[in-house]
């Protein structure tokens, strides 16, 4: 009898080992690939590396993905904005004019202008409407700032009123959701918004200081785009200390001065191919401008 008591309890112990190993380590072992990466460089400006990636060699899908890296001693973040008509990112970039840049946050596709947030030069633009019974969503959770020193700062969102009273926080656009804080991922939920795959973009801030704005392609058989969670595990991977979403899907652009396809380096979506005219028109982009011309 107390044989038979042994071996169920090491058969138990067992199937908790198996059931260990299959829901912690396996999706880890899957999940954790993004330094198989392979990178094409190449500095476009002082202070400004492009990076760019095309294979099937992450997540065992075709991804395309670029990042901008800026460094903050030559590099300054500016947020580009229309308040009621909507604008290519390409668009933006050019009319600042800026040096590269990604699209911004979310907007009203309809009436144009951004629906969070946002603040451009310390004057309030628009403002976050919440659910008043859901409260903030995992969307609104997350801020991409400029101080008035040129600092970007990526946070957990204040309310609106406490960025109103904050001359330092010269710049602020709500988005999200938050990925990393503190060099930790953040908890998400797993709806669809999260968990299915999509065009993507974001923009972090390093260990070291520097800003990356990164964009995922997606919606095509070259490029599988990512869910949150994969952004989140590549932008740790690249060293990010804190991350935040932007807006996505078609909306995802990035944008360099100089480049063919009117500076359009991505692959955006919103035609339904991947080539570089599927641009979509946003209300917001985030630019990247020289300290000298700024």
């Amino acid at each position: 009898m107390n044989l038979i008591k042994f071996i169920n309890r090491i058969a138990w112990i067992f199937a908790k080992l198996l059931f260990f190993f299959l829901v912690a380590i396996v999706p880890f072992v899957s999940f954790a690939q993004p330094d198989s990466i392979s990178w094409v460089n190449k500095e476009i400006h002082p202070g400004i590396i492009h990076k760019s990636h095309h294979s099937d060699s992450v997540w065992s899908t075709w991804q395309h993905i670029h990042v901008l890296i800026a460094d903050p001693a030559l590099i300054q973040a500016v947020i580009a904005y229309s308040e009621d008509t909507l604008f290519k990112t390409s668009h933006f970039g050019f009319s600042y004019p800026a040096i590269a840049g990604v699209n911004g946050g979310f907007f009203n596709v309809r009436e144009g202008g951004s629906v969070m947030y946002l603040k451009v030069n310390n004057i309030r633009i628009s403002t976050t409407i919440i659910d008043p019974e859901k409260g903030r969503r995992e969307h609104q959770k997350g801020a991409f700032i400029v101080t008035d020193e040129g600092h970007v700062v990526i946070e957990t969102v204040k309310p609106d009123s406490v960025y109103d009273r904050m001359p330092v926080y010269e710049n602020v656009l709500v988005t999200g959701p938050l990925l990393l804080y503190n060099g930790k991922t953040v908890s998400l939920s797993n709806r669809a918004f999260n968990s299915d795959k999509h065009p993507r973009t974001a923009a972090c801030i390093t260990r070291e200081q520097k800003l990356l704005l990164i964009t995922v392609d997606g919606r095509n058989e070259k490029a599988a785009g990512m869910s949150l969670f994969q952004l989140a595990e590549l932008l740790k991977y690249a060293g990010c200390l804190n991350a935040v979403n932007l807006d996505g899907g078609g909306s995802t652009t990035m944008w360099i001065s100089d480049e063919p396809f009117n500076g359009v380096v991505n692959m955006p979506s919103d035609n339904g191919l991947f080539d570089h005219n599927g641009e979509r028109a946003c209300a917001n982009a985030i630019l990247l401008i020289a300290k000298s011309e700024n």
